[in-house]
């Protein structure tokens, strides 16, 4: 279970918990569909996570071996972001929709994949909340002397065996983002708040509060609003940037990724805030310049 506290506790200035920043980032846009997903485990992976819920299978999604692997798209991003040479010691797989090889333990195949081995373990269940966490538990490895440097893998696949409730958010495209941190010199993360809201328009309220809280100056903090709020509107006197309205779990992250030049050479503060709307909780976080 997850718990959620006020926003108003959160820090007023993006100041850096414990030594973890963020030294490189990816997103890749994985095409096609990975063989692994005509594996006949799917099936009955599906069928007894569904039926509970009284939701029907995807026949068309079976029959057309729809959907990504994890492991391959983890590999692609590891192979893009992680040298022989800097060798990993945490590896956090975030994902929301489920995997087409239910029987493989995904993060165990990707740490013997990544340079250097590392410890590694899974998020889901989440929303968009799970990268959020997957950033807060960082720097409580990074104090330890035994951890130096972590690898965030936020995923999602976009084939869904059954058929979801409506108002599911279910992506358009295979996405896999990294984000390296490490020890050092690099852009500081310090979470901004997570709690709970009722709407879109409260969260946006609440993001908009938090962004004012930031120190004054010039130039003013970004505000980045991932798919949870892609109707929203920010404070006027903001610059908002958004995510791609189907990438409800990677999207946020991915418009990060192409955001962190500019805020390296501009010396630019960021706000990054996502909502999801099934959960109705709010997470944010401060990515600065140090």
């Amino acid at each position: 279970m997850r718990a959620v506290t006020p926003a108003a506790d959160a820090p007023d200035a993006p100041e850096a918990i414990g030594p973890a920043r963020l030294v490189d980032a990816v997103s890749l846009d994985i095409a096609g569909d990975s063989p692994t997903a005509f594996d006949p485990d799917l099936r009955v992976f599906t069928g007894d996570l569904v039926r509970a819920h009284g939701l029907p299978l995807d026949e068309d999604a079976f029959a057309a071996g729809r959907g990504q692997s994890f492991a391959e798209m983890g590999e692609a991003a590891i192979d893009a972001l992680v040298p022989a040479d800097r060798p990993v010691d945490l590896l956090i797989q975030v994902f929301a929709a489920p995997d087409v090889q239910p029987g493989r333990a995904t993060s165990v195949h990707l740490s013997a994949h990544c340079p250097g081995r590392p410890f590694a373990f899974a998020l889901c269940e989440q929303g968009t909340a799970g990268a959020f966490s997957a950033l807060r538990l960082v720097p409580t490895y990074l104090v330890s002397g035994g951890f130096s440097r972590a690898l965030v893998l936020v995923m999602e696949q976009a084939a869904l065996h059954y058929r979801p409730p409506a108002g599911t958010p279910v992506p358009d495209r295979h996405t896999a983002v990294g984000l390296l941190c490490e020890r050092g010199s690099g852009l500081a993360l310090a979470p901004a708040g997570a709690t709970t809201a009722g709407t879109p328009e409260e969260a946006a309220g609440q993001a908009t509060a938090a962004w004012r809280r930031a120190p004054t100056g010039s130039p003013a903090p970004l505000l980045l609003f991932g798919a949870g709020l892609e109707d929203a509107v920010g404070p006027p006197d903001a610059e908002v940037l958004r995510a791609r309205r189907r990438s409800p779990y990677t999207g946020l992250w991915s418009a990060l990724v192409q955001t962190l030049p500019r805020l390296r050479a501009e010396r630019r503060t960021l706000l990054a805030v996502d909502y999801d709307p099934l959960l109705g909780h709010l997470d944010m976080l401060w990515v600065a310049p140090r």
